[in-house]
């Protein structure tokens, strides 16, 4: 069975410093950019969107908790392995270990059951922790527009989910904008604001674009 290994005393360094073990417990963690300018620099990290992929190596994950601490550039020049590679492995690691959950709002907050093509859907992994990087998972964007058979837009409602948004609804990006912004700033954590803007999904291009 695929698991984080838990460690009961301190992290080996071994397991730290030999990267095709280490890379076995790396997963990305999409942040605002603009709210962690001031460690950035150091961080290993690359640029998606309005918005930045940093890493982490997780030690243990127990229930809604998660032990872990961020990968710097320092670790890449040791390891002697580049941004691309690393960004590659985290997602297949992240993949393995926290697996992607999409489920409509109405099965998050437990309200009556709707037409499951005229809602919207909460997109995160199996955990809810960290899960905005999901958008990073193969072919999940791909996936997901195939099973509704639309375009949608992508809210990034946190650093530890997104909602999806399909275009059929008819909700403009104004709406969508004003329902961020609500979010942002009466619910969402400061550290946990992801970004103040609204991404669309095209299907016919594979490709996310910032509204």
């Amino acid at each position: 069975m695929n698991s984080i290994i838990e460690y009961d005393s301190l992290l080996d360094e071994k397991d730290i410093e030999d990267y095709s073990i280490a890379k076995s417990h790396i997963i990305p963690k999409l942040i605002n950019i603009s709210n962690n300018a001031d460690w950035l620099g150091d961080a290993a990290h690359t640029v998606y969107l309005d918005m930045a992929v940093v890493f982490i190596y997780v030690i243990r994950a127990e229930g809604d908790e998660i032990v872990s601490f961020n990968i710097n550039n320092e670790a890449l020049v040791k390891w002697g392995v580049s941004l691309d590679t690393l960004l590659h492995d985290s997602i297949e690691t992240a993949m393995r270990l926290f697996p992607l959950s999409i489920e409509s709002i109405e099965d998050v907050l437990g309200l009556s059951e709707n037409d499951y093509y005229q809602t919207f859907f909460v997109m995160s992994n199996s955990r809810r922790h960290f899960g905005a990087a999901t958008m990073l998972y193969d072919n999940a964007l791909d996936d997901f527009a195939d099973q509704i058979h639309d375009s949608f837009c992508i809210i990034p409602s946190s650093i530890h989910e997104v909602l999806l948004v399909p275009d059929r609804l008819g909700i403009s990006s104004d709406e969508l904008s004003g329902m961020l912004t609500d979010v942002n700033i009466s619910i969402v954590r400061d550290d946990e604001v992801l970004s103040d803007r609204i991404y669309h999904f095209d299907p016919d291009t594979g490709s996310v674009s910032i509204i």
